[in-house]
């Protein structure tokens, strides 16, 4: 056989072997691994038989592997920084490396898939350190109200988990939904009977939990202002008064002065006064009482007529717009 035929022959086979060959690899690393940590060979883990000279593209993205048979962390890797990896529970770096054949230029591409697995190296993060939040004592049981969650840069397991309440002996608890991009949304649920006039606000604590080891927490602290409603009429301290006054009592003057409250804020327990329609004419000619204080006095001079007392009825409005 001629020498031009034997290299033609081994220049086939050689052909043969590069194409035959599974020249993809996979590697998994931890995120934040120290610079140098060994990776793998690649020359070994992708079953060329020849002694490989190893390089880089010019134009890969990541340099992580060094220009020879081993393969080596050259940088810091953040998981949560790599853009591929944003908002995705798997982070897969693809790597393209050149193997030259040692006879010819024979050049075959391997394929390399990186996986960088998440540590439990960032804890949950609110928007905001404290908020305050206006619920009306109208809220039924089960009313919500949405409040911005907070956001884990860790994935799976390492990401928000759970969320609690402090402290416990409050009327609220909560609901938790969890997003696909990390976020996470919380409502505040109304689990009994909001009463302002008992409680006008609460001061709590909303924990946000992760699933690492050790586990992270972030916090808010929330404060609760409970708003008013008109839900309570004005009373008087006494259904009924008894007194006495001179038949001599000079016109305009004062005889007795009625009073009621109202727990209620603002207008809503902003209490005036007036003589009820349901009564004689006789008393509205005789006397008035002052809207603000509810001061009853004379307009005529009184007649004592016995066995006939004056009854005088006095209403008590607060000033809503619907009493």
């Amino acid at each position: 056989m001629k020498n031009g035929e034997i290299c033609n022959y081994v220049y086939c086979c050689v052909l043969f072997r590069f194409h035959v060959l599974s020249l993809d690899l996979s590697y998994t690393i931890p995120e934040e691994g120290n610079i140098s940590s060994y990776i793998g060979n690649v020359a070994n883990d992708s079953s060329l038989n020849q002694s490989l000279n190893v390089s880089e593209r010019n134009n890969m993205k990541y340099t992580i592997l060094d220009a020879d048979e081993f393969s080596y962390i050259s940088k810091r890797l953040d998981r949560e920084s790599l853009q591929e990896c944003e908002f995705s529970t798997s982070c897969d770096l693809p790597i393209d490396i050149v193997a030259q054949s040692i006879i010819g230029t024979f050049f075959k591409k391997i394929k390399v898939k990186i996986t960088i697995t998440d540590i439990n190296d960032h804890e949950p993060k609110f928007p905001e350190s404290s908020m305050s939040l206006e619920l009306s004592e109208a809220f039924v049981v089960g009313s919500s109200s949405p409040i911005v969650g907070a956001v884990d840069m860790d994935s799976g397991d390492n990401a928000v988990q759970k969320y609690s309440l402090k402290p416990k002996d409050t009327p609220f608890t909560l609901n938790f939904v969890k997003y696909v991009d990390g976020s996470s949304s919380v409502s505040l649920v109304v689990s009994k009977k909001l009463d302002r006039e008992t409680v006008d606000g609460y001061q709590l604590q909303i924990l946000a939990e992760d699933g690492g080891n050790p586990k992270f927490t972030g916090t808010l602290d929330l404060t609760v202002i409970i708003t008013d409603i008109n839900d309570n009429p004005p009373l008087f301290n006494q259904s009924t008064y008894s007194i006495s006054v001179r038949e001599d009592t000079a016109v305009s003057s004062t005889v007795f002065n009625v009073k009621a409250t109202d727990p209620d804020l603002n207008k809503n327990g902003m209490v005036t006064y007036k003589l009820s329609p349901h009564q004689s004419d006789n008393i509205k000619q005789i006397f008035a009482v002052n809207r603000s204080t509810g001061s009853i006095f004379t307009l005529k001079p009184l007649v004592y007529t016995p066995g006939e007392p004056y009854k005088i009825i006095v209403e008590a409005n607060d000033g809503a717009t619907i009493p």
